[in-house]
């Protein structure tokens, strides 16, 4: 873990098989780097450009998973391979310049959004939001940028607290594709 250590991964491989733990209070960054091996998220991991993450990924309540396009060196698409529950901070959001694209994926199984953590796409300096990732949203998301959420045959589910300031889009493909709306939808007045 970085306890009294600040880690950086830029243009880096990190291949376990031991977790890289983040501890609570600290900021992991990462950039355009691939993780083989778990990740446990109890504080800040700051991700930017092609960040994969392969191993098991683990988020605590109170820790934020930063997916920060930056206009000046890239944007920031972010891919974890295997479904992983939320319990803290996810959030989209772009900093310098404008319009920076900034994606999260999730290639395989669902993206749990667990009761009182929250997903955020921000405005930042702008650009695109994407969430490509079966959504089992629980707890909440917070759209101030727009944001599309699309992943190929998905059963989304919302049965905890969606508020819109911006844009949501929604998009089905493939194979009985559905969203399930048994929780909050809220819409924030311009």
């Amino acid at each position: 873990t970085n306890d009294t250590l600040t880690v950086s991964f830029l243009n880096s491989t990190e291949n376990g098989p031991g977790a890289l733990g983040n501890a609570p209070g600290r900021t992991l960054f990462a950039q355009n780097s691939t993780f083989n091996g778990p990740v446990n998220n109890q504080g800040v991991l700051l991700t930017r450009s092609g960040t994969v993450i392969n191993g098991a990924l683990t988020t605590a309540v109170g820790s934020t998973l930063r997916v920060e396009g930056d206009n000046f060196c890239c944007s920031a698409f972010v891919t974890v391979a295997n479904g992983f529950t939320n319990n803290g901070t996810i959030d989209l959001t772009a900093v310098n310049g404008t319009g920076t694209t900034v994606g999260l994926s999730v290639t395989n199984g669902t993206l749990t959004n667990a009761p009182g953590a929250t997903i955020n796409s921000l405005p930042g300096t702008g650009g695109t939001r994407t969430l490509t990732a079966v959504l089992d949203n629980q707890g909440t998301v917070t759209v101030s940028q727009p944001l599309t959420i699309n992943h190929a045959s998905a059963a989304h589910t919302n049965s905890g607290t969606i508020t819109l300031g911006a844009n949501l889009t929604l998009s089905q493909s493939g194979t009985s594709p559905s969203f399930t709306h048994t929780g909050t939808l809220g819409l924030v007045p311009d």
